[in-house]
C-alpha cells in the first residue's frame, strides 16, 4: 500500500529539517510531535465497547475506533453500543496505567513479534529520522490519547531502542499521555498550545536559513509540527490553532500540519501549513525544498569520499511526489 500525500510530506520534511542540522550553523528549533497509535505504531491494543442493556463486550482494534467513534451510541451497527470511560473493567482499561503491568510495553513486545515491520505506522520512519541525533531527539514529543504514565511510555520506548529500532529516546517530560484527562482532544490542544508558547519565547539565532511560511518574504523562523490519523483531532487541531494565530500567537513558529489517516477529507489538505493570518493552505513542493540544495551538496561531497551512492533523499523526493 503506497503512502498518502499527507505521509510522504511529512516524511521529506521531517528529514530535509533535521539533516540540515549536520551543518556547521546555527538552526531554528525543529519540534516535532507524534501521536503515538495507527501513525507511528500499530498496536494490537483492544478498546472494549459494550452492548447497551446487557453489557456484552465487543473489542476493536484503536484504528477501528478512531474510525467509527462518532458513530458509537448513534448509527448504524455500532448504535446498540456504548463507551464505559472508567474503572479497571471499562473501555479502555487496556489503555490506562496499571499496578501490576505495563500494558504499554506488553503490547509493543507483542506486536515486535508479528509479522516484520507489520507494526510500523505510517509516520514510523519519520519519527525513527528524528531520533537519529541526540539534540533532535531533544525536540520530539508524544502526544497521545492513552492514559499510561509517562514512565511506562518511556519503558516502552526504551524496548525499542534495546531491540536497535531507534537510537535515542525522547525526553521523559516530552511524553504526554492525556487519556485519563475529561477531554483527551482538548488536552491534546492545552499541550500543543504549551509547546508552542515556549518555542515562541525562544530566541531565534541570526545566521539560520530562511523559511517559507505563506508571507511574500521568506524569513527566520521556529519549525513546529504535528502528525495524528485521527481526522476528529486534526480537524480540531486545525481550527484551535488557526484561532490562535489569527489572534496574533506564535509569530516566530511555523506550524505545520500532517494528518496520516486512510480516510481521505476534502475539507483540509493532508499536509498544510498555518498562514499568518490564521488561515491554511496545503505544505508546498518549494518548502519541501527549501533547503534541499544545500543538503545535497553536503551528502554529495560526503558519498563522493567513500564512493558510495546516497539514495536516500532521492528516495524520499520521488516517493512524496509520486501519483
Amino acid at each position: 500500500m503506497g503512502m498518502t500525500l499527507g505521509i510522504r510530506v511529512f516524511i521529506i520534511a521531517l528529514t530535509i529539517s533535521l539533516s540540515s542540522s549536520a551543518w556547521a550553523r546555527p538552526n531554528p528549533i525543529a519540534w516535532s510531535n507524534f501521536d503515538w497509535d495507527d501513525n507511528l505504531f500499530y498496536m494490537p491494543t483492544k478498546t472494549v465497547l459494550f452492548e447497551k442493556g446487557t453489557g456484552i463486550e465487543r473489542h476493536i482494534s484503536t484504528g477501528e475506533y478512531a474510525k467509527i467513534r462518532e458513530q458509537i451510541g448513534v448509527s448504524g451497527e455500532w448504535e446498540k453500543y456504548e463507551i464505559r470511560k472508567y474503572g479497571k473493567d471499562g473501555s479502555f482499561r487496556f489503555v490506562t496505567e496499571s499496578p501490576s503491568r505495563n500494558y504499554f510495553l506488553e503490547d509493543i513486545r507483542k506486536a515486535l513479534r508479528s509479522d516484520k515491520d507489520a507494526w510500523q505506522g505510517p509516520n514510523w520512519k519519520a519519527f525513527v529520522q528524528a531520533l537519529q541525533k541526540e539534540s533532535s531527539a531533544r525536540t520530539v514529543s508524544i502526544i497521545t490519547a492513552r492514559g499510561h504514565s509517562p514512565n511506562e511510555v518511556y519503558e516502552g520506548l526504551q524496548y525499542l531502542q534495546k531491540k536497535g529500532h531507534i537510537k535515542h529516546l525522547p525526553l521523559k517530560e516530552n511524553l504526554f499521555p492525556v487519556g485519563e484527562t475529561a477531554n483527551p482532544t482538548q488536552s491534546k490542544i492545552i499541550v500543543m498550545r504549551k509547546i508552542l508558547e515556549n518555542l515562541q519565547n525562544t530566541p531565534i539565532p541570526h545566521d539560520i536559513p530562511e523559511s517559507l511560511d505563506g508571507t511574500k518574504v521568506p524569513r527566520k523562523i521556529h519549525l513546529w509540527s504535528f502528525s495524528d490519523d485521527d481526522w476528529k483531532t486534526f480537524k480540531i487541531a486545525v481550527d484551535e490553532l488557526s484561532k490562535d494565530v489569527k489572534e496574533g500567537k506564535y509569530p516566530n513558529v511555523k506550524i505545520s500540519l500532517f494528518y496520516t489517516g486512510s480516510t481521505p477529507h476534502p475539507e483540509f489538505p493532508p499536509a498544510l501549513v498555518l498562514t499568518p493570518e490564521g488561515g491554511v493552505r496545503p505544505f508546498t513542493k518549494a518548502e519541501t525544498l527549501e533547503t534541499l540544495p544545500a543538503i545535497l551538496r553536503m551528502r554529495f561531497l560526503a558519498n563522493k569520499r567513500s564512493k558510495r551512492p546516497c539514495p536516500e533523499m532521492y528516495h524520499f523526493f520521488f516517493r512524496m511526489f509520486q501519483d
